[in-house]
Formats: C-alpha cells, structure tokens, sequence
C-alpha cells in the first residue's frame, strides 16, 4: 500500500518538476532574447560591434523562445507538431510521444538544431555579455576621448541649460501657454 502511495506521489512530483523546467527553458530563452535585442541597442551607442559568433549563440535560444510562444502549433495534427511529436508504430503498438529531444550534451533539440540550456549555455550567455560589456565600455570611453581631444568646451552649468518640459502641469490649466 505504501509502495502504492509513493508511486503516485512520485509521479506527482515528476510532472511537476517538468512543469517547473519548461518554465525555467522559457524564462531563460525570453532573457536571452532580451539580451539579444538590447545589446544591438547599446553597441551602437557606444560605436561597438558585436561578433557574428555572439550574434549567433544569442540567436540560437530564438527557437526554444518561439517554441513556448506558440506551443499550440506544435500539438499532435498541427502543422508544426513534427518539431516535438513522434510516432511509433511497429505493428503491435502505436505510440504518440510529445516532447523534446536531446542530443549527446544534453542540448535541446527543435528542428535538430541544438539549444543548450545546460549550466554551459549559461555560462556561455554570461561571458558573451561580459566580455561584450568590457569592450562597449572601452569604446564609450574612446568616443569620450576623441570628443575631448576636438577642443574642450567647458560644461554650462545646470541653471544655463535651457529646461523645456514635455508636459506641463500648467498647460491644463492655461491653455497650454505655459506660466
């Protein structure tokens, strides 16, 4: 009998620390996808390239992304369900199975293309953002050199900067012409 209850406590627990991996492969490729967009955003405001090989690992987690986005085409009879779903059928059985592959590291697998959620492709992730961020900053500090290097205009003080607020408070009330 308790062999029985833990059996279903067991497979309890299984489906729901699988629930609680999917979360985690989604949570991780919706992060690296927000890398992916924002890095472009502070490269070219510091006059820094990113690498293609960079580019490429940080792309490579757009599948899995898109794969939690749109689960719904990958149900069996949908028109994407070949990237999750396999069939067997030897005759005596016919089994559905639904899920991820993975390949000899442990990466995931759609479209056999591999995504690695392991510990290595985080670590991965981290060093493209730190090296990434070493060579943005120094690039910042070179546009800051060079403008500096083109003759130095001193810095106006805060009350000689001219302030022209967006929205006024004021303008409700007077008809947007300002006190």
């Amino acid at each position: 009998r308790s062999d029985l209850k833990s059996a279903v406590r067991n497979n309890e627990l299984a489906i729901l620390y699988s629930g609680l991996q999917e979360v985690t492969y989604h949570f991780f490729a919706v992060c690296v996808a927000a890398i992916d967009g924002l890095l472009p955003l502070v490269a070219k405001a510091t006059g820094y390239k990113i690498s293609k090989e960079d580019k490429d690992v940080l792309r490579s987690f757009t599948p899995l992304r898109d794969y939690f986005e749109h689960m719904e085409n990958r149900a069996p009879g949908k028109s994407r369900e070949s990237e999750v779903v396999s069939e067997y059928d030897d005759g005596r059985v016919w089994r559905v199975v639904s899920g991820f592959h993975t390949d000899e590291f442990d990466r995931i697998l759609l479209n056999n293309r591999p995504i690695d959620v392991t510990s290595r492709g985080c670590e991965a992730i981290e060093e493209i953002v730190a090296r990434n961020y070493v060579e943005m900053k120094a690039s910042c500090l070179e546009q800051v050199r060079r403008h500096y290097l083109q003759g130095f205009k001193p810095i106006p003080s805060p009350s000689e900067v001219p302030y022209v607020p967006l929205v006024s408070v004021y303008s409700v009330f007077d008809g947007g012409r300002g006190m």
